[in-house]
């Protein structure tokens, strides 16, 4: 995970030396809201979740993910699947607020979304 990290080196005389600290960034920047390259409609939803692509030009869906609010993922939708279907059925998920994970090119987008099936 992300963080500094240094090595501690003991020797069989309980010497220790330490190696210069080194910081590491991995994985993907994460956004939050305003996702550029995928629109989803309406909001609130009554269950059907529309989305629209928007300027994807050289850019890369790796991973659409639906988490409830306990960060449980609910639904996954592979990126193969973005190109038949322009809908996501929430309708079997209890109503409230739900997080779109949308994974483009090295960047997490998360989008709110509010399910209201009554």
């Amino acid at each position: 995970s992300n963080g500094n990290y240094q090595v501690a080196i003991t020797n069989q005389f309980g010497c220790t030396t330490f190696s210069p600290v080194y910081s590491f960034n991995v994985g993907i920047a994460t956004v939050v809201g305003n996702n550029p390259y995928l629109k989803f409609y309406p909001n609130p939803t009554s269950g059907t979740l529309y989305f629209s692509f928007n300027n994807m030009l050289n850019k890369t869906i790796s991973k659409v993910s639906v988490l409830n609010i306990l960060g449980e993922v609910v639904r996954e939708i592979q990126p193969e699947e973005l190109l038949f279907n322009n809908s996501i059925d929430l309708r079997q998920q209890a109503s409230g607020m739900y997080f779109i994970h949308t994974a483009v090119n090295e960047t997490l987008y998360i989008d709110k979304v509010i399910l209201n099936n009554f």
